[in-house]
């Protein structure tokens, strides 16, 4: 499983922009809902989509705790996800996470919590799927 780890400080715009990529993906995309709910704004949530009918892709908005990563890294695993998207505002931690789970890493950085930078990091984070 890769992980996409978008990670930024406190009210940089994380869970906004991860939204963002659910719903690009779900009604942009025609990415299938599997599991979970897709949520607007900043409300934080978590769903399974399947994407171009043979990719699983886990979104978590939630996450800035150490255990829940190592939690929702393990749950998406068993899930069969190939790629979790996931948010954290620590970066040595997240890091730290991802590789106690021998997983892939990509490191997305959120900046500033506005319409362009919301825009930019969704389209980063869409190339990396």
């Amino acid at each position: 499983m890769k992980i996409i780890m978008l990670i930024g400080s406190q009210s940089t715009g994380k869970t906004t922009t991860l939204n963002l990529v659910a719903n690009e993906l779900h009604s942009k995309q025609g990415a299938t809902l599997i599991e979970g709910k897709i949520k607007t704004g900043k409300k934080d949530g978590q769903c399974i989509l399947q994407y171009k009918s043979s990719i699983k892709i886990g979104i978590v908005t939630a996450g800035d705790i150490g255990r829940e990563i190592i939690y929702n890294i393990g749950y998406y695993q068993g899930r069969g996800v190939d790629v979790l998207i996931i948010a954290n505002r620590h970066k040595a931690n997240a890091i730290e996470m991802a590789n106690k789970k021998g997983s892939p890493f990509i490191r997305v950085d959120k900046i500033a919590a506005n319409s362009a930078d919301n825009d930019r990091v969704k389209n980063e984070i869409l190339t990396h799927i």
